[in-house]
């Protein structure tokens, strides 16, 4: 029996490796385009460029930030509206091998490689936790041959995009640890440190992650209140308040955000005030919970919403949070002045000036028509199991929405995405053994 249980644990451990190998690879392809003979390092066109000199300026003068840029919105110059960790970590990594500009630009141009290839690291820890080990595996291995997630965080490519998609699918990873239900005692604080730290980190590196931490936050108090669950209430008081308290020094140090000091599409004051909310909200629950039990988990989502509409109206009467959060709203709803100059954001099926299948293909394979299959599987699962698939179910109906919408997203979507893949595939495999093929004959036809 153990030696069993060993042998599918080195198996998996082995296929996950694979995974790692293949993702690395494919990640490195072109890397002849990037890495001249005479010693150029030529980046991707587009975004890259900027990040390589945001990343540049804070390598020479380390640890400085480059915070206003005389170089942009010429000739007045500008406040950069880009958060600065991830620029930063890449200059801080580049400098612990050298000090020169062509170890800088090497590191910068292998980052997003690494970055990418990290990110089957969460991946595999969401489908093994919610399927099993090979689940996860598979999971692993589809995000590594993604287009989507190639291109994002190919050689050379020094975008937020790859730092983004490693935090992200940290995030989500703690979301589901902590809604399976997390161990007691001291690990269960590590892990609500731990995703304190992962929600800072995000939104340090990308204005888009209150699109992860939203769905998220809302996962963990409703499964709070629902549960009655005074220990979930009390780390998820403290997480949010340490995650605020980690973004307030970065939002003093920086200047005032172009958006406005609550801007919603900037690092500003916003975030670490929603956190604050959070923390209030859970801890006004708690000791309403204390003073009077509820009873019921209706009785609890009742307080809650009460506690939440006042929490709401109270961050709506902050002068300047209207105003910063109506941007966000317009570039979701494509309605901003640049969402059709964008290449990346235009819908996921379009190409030319109109609808084409090849386009999704081309960046999700033909996984991009199951796009819509994939929260129906987690909805099921749901059935089965706790509340952890509920968050995925709607995780991947907000993110798969966003994607046909906005090309870009897809990359946002892929790590909870090619869980859902594999699980289709298990259940595939599972229809093929139903119909008298053998186990391991239906998941390879699978």
């Amino acid at each position: 029996m153990d030696r069993t249980h060993g042998t599918g644990a080195i198996g998996t451990q082995l296929g996950l490796a694979l995974a790692l190998l293949v993702a690395w690879a494919v990640r490195s392809l072109g890397y002849e385009q990037v890495f001249l003979g005479d010693g150029t390092v030529v980046f991707a066109f587009g975004d890259a460029f900027y990040h390589a000199r945001r990343a540049l300026y804070s390598f020479v003068n380390f640890p400085g930030l480059l915070i206003f840029d005389p170089c942009i919105n010429h000739p007045d110059g500008s406040v950069i509206p880009h958060p600065p960790l991830m620029d930063w970590s890449v200059a801080g990594a580049a400098r612990l091998f050298g000090s020169d500009l062509g170890t800088f630009e090497r590191a910068a141009a292998w980052a997003p490689v690494c970055l990418g290839t990290l990110v089957l690291l969460p991946v595999y820890a969401l489908g093994a936790r919610l399927a099993g080990r090979w689940v996860g595996v598979g999971a692993a291995l589809l995000y590594a041959l993604l287009p989507v997630t190639i291109n994002y965080t190919q050689v050379g490519n020094v975008d937020h995009h790859a730092a983004a998609g490693l935090l992200g699918a940290l995030l989500l990873a703690g979301y589901v640890a902590v809604l399976d239900g997390p161990p007691g005692g001291a690990v269960a604080w590590r892990l609500f440190g731990a995703l304190a730290l992962a929600r800072a980190a995000l939104l340090l590196t990308w204005n888009g992650g209150l699109l992860y931490v939203v769905p998220g936050e809302l996962a963990l108090v409703l499964a709070a209140a629902w549960r009655g669950d005074a220990t979930l209430l009390r780390g998820q008081a403290a997480s949010s308040a340490l995650a605020a308290a980690l973004l307030v020094p970065w939002v003093v140090l920086l200047p005032e955000p172009n958006g406005g000091p609550f801007s919603a599409t900037e690092l500003s004051g916003l975030q670490p005030l929603a956190f604050g909310a959070v923390a209030a909200l859970c801890a006004g629950l708690l000791g309403l919970e204390v003073l009077r039990p509820a009873g019921s988990p209706g009785a609890r989502l009742v307080r809650l919403a009460a506690l939440g509409a006042a929490a709401g109206a109270g961050l709506l009467l902050v002068p300047g949070v209207a105003a910063g959060l109506a941007p966000a709203f317009a570039f979701l709803a494509k309605s901003d002045q640049y969402t059709s100059l964008v290449l990346e954001q235009l819908p996921l099926f379009y190409a030319q000036g109109g609808l084409s299948r090849a386009a999704g293909e081309q960046r999700l394979g033909y996984y991009a028509y199951l796009i819509l299959l994939v929260p129906l599987v987690f909805a099921r699962l749901a059935r089965e199991r706790s509340a952890a698939p509920l968050l995925l179910f709607a995780w991947t109906l907000m993110f798969g929405y966003l994607a046909l919408q906005q090309a870009r997203y897809a990359h946002d979507y892929a790590p909870a995405g090619c869980v859902g893949f594999a699980l289709l595939l298990q259940r595939g495999a599972g229809l093929l053994r139903a119909r008298g093929l053998g186990p391991r004959l239906a998941a390879g036809a699978a």
